[in-house]
């Protein structure tokens, strides 16, 4: 059985609700979905687009590349939905239709692959009071118009993300972030998000975590989301960071605990350029003072 969700946009946030199960829709967007698949991954039908870890430095893939973020939580219950599409509320066109904001469905090779595509306004016809709407229809031959009594949606050309497993793939941050809460990846962190980055087991957590978390500011909570954007803690060791660190021209003092964590300085310019170097946002000029600057955006070449 398949069934075409949707996500709206509410004063409580984001929330799903079911469009319809096994009927002629959510048959017709399993279908197109399951098409647009293969082109979200690769080029024109053929070059498979290579799968790059998304970097909070970098926000848009290159035409080549799709971005992927490990681990993704998605926070609204889209997995649950999936399991069991009854748990969740019937999407009420004449209410929730202003604040459809995505569809998603699963792909015809089963439910370990969710298809997302997101709506904008282009995709919506609302009508208001004394609008009236016409559509073009040809059939046998016949061409007329028809007076559109009702708001409607359209899909899109091409799928916004997918979800396997615990990967999520897209190819704009920005587009995505309109489907998901995606914001400890990119934007200023929260106190929240800092006492949670404090308790990385590659870190050494302060004995007061929450207070510690209260002294950062806004450049620190902002490099706080880079570095967990960035990913360097999952992939690298305490001690690989910390001569890393030293041998970068940038020569970055990271201490080490006894128990062999990170640790992150209370003296706050210090603790901006160990945050910096997790994030990555550490880049040498060659042309003009041989200085160290703060990247905005960055990736490898």
């Amino acid at each position: 059985m398949t069934t075409l969700f949707a996500i709206v946009k509410t004063n409580c946030g984001r929330e799903v609700r079911r469009i319809d199960a096994n009927s002629k829709i959510s048959d017709a967007a399993t279908s197109e979905f399951t098409k647009q698949y293969s082109d979200f991954f690769s080029l024109c039908g053929a070059e498979e687009r290579k799968k790059r870890r998304f970097e909070a430095t970098w926000t848009k893939a290159n035409e080549d590349e799709v971005l992927f973020i490990e681990n993704f939580v998605d926070g609204i219950g889209i997995s649950d939905a999936i399991k069991d599409p009854t748990s969740v509320s019937i999407f009420d066109p004449a209410k929730d239709m202003p604040y459809l904001r995505g569809m998603f469905t699963t792909s015809e090779e089963g439910f370990e692959k969710i298809l997302f595509q997101l709506v904008d306004y282009r995709h919506l016809i609302i009508r208001a009071k004394g609008d009236r709407w016409w559509y073009f229809r040809e059939s046998g031959g016949r061409k007329t118009y028809i007076e559109q009594l009702s708001d409607s949606f359209c899909f899109d050309s091409k799928l916004t993300a997918v979800c396997e497993g615990r990967f999520l793939y897209f190819r704009s941050f920005k587009n995505a972030s309109m489907l998901f809460d995606l914001s400890k990846y990119m934007k200023e962190a929260s106190v929240e998000t800092v006492v949670e980055f404090l308790s990385h087991n590659s870190i050494e957590t302060p004995e007061n975590a929450l207070e510690f978390a209260d002294a950062f500011n806004s450049t620190h909570k902002r490099l706080v989301s880079a570095v967990i954007g960035y990913g360097a803690l999952d992939r690298l060791a305490p001690r690989e960071i910390q001569v890393r660190a030293k041998k970068s021209r940038a020569n970055v003092d990271i201490d080490i605990s006894d128990s062999g964590k990170v640790i992150i300085p209370e003296d706050a310019v210090a603790r901006e350029k160990v945050l910096q170097f997790l994030a990555n946002v550490i880049v040498s000029s060659y042309l003009d003072d041989d200085s160290d600057y703060e990247a905005q955006a960055t990736r490898r070449l």
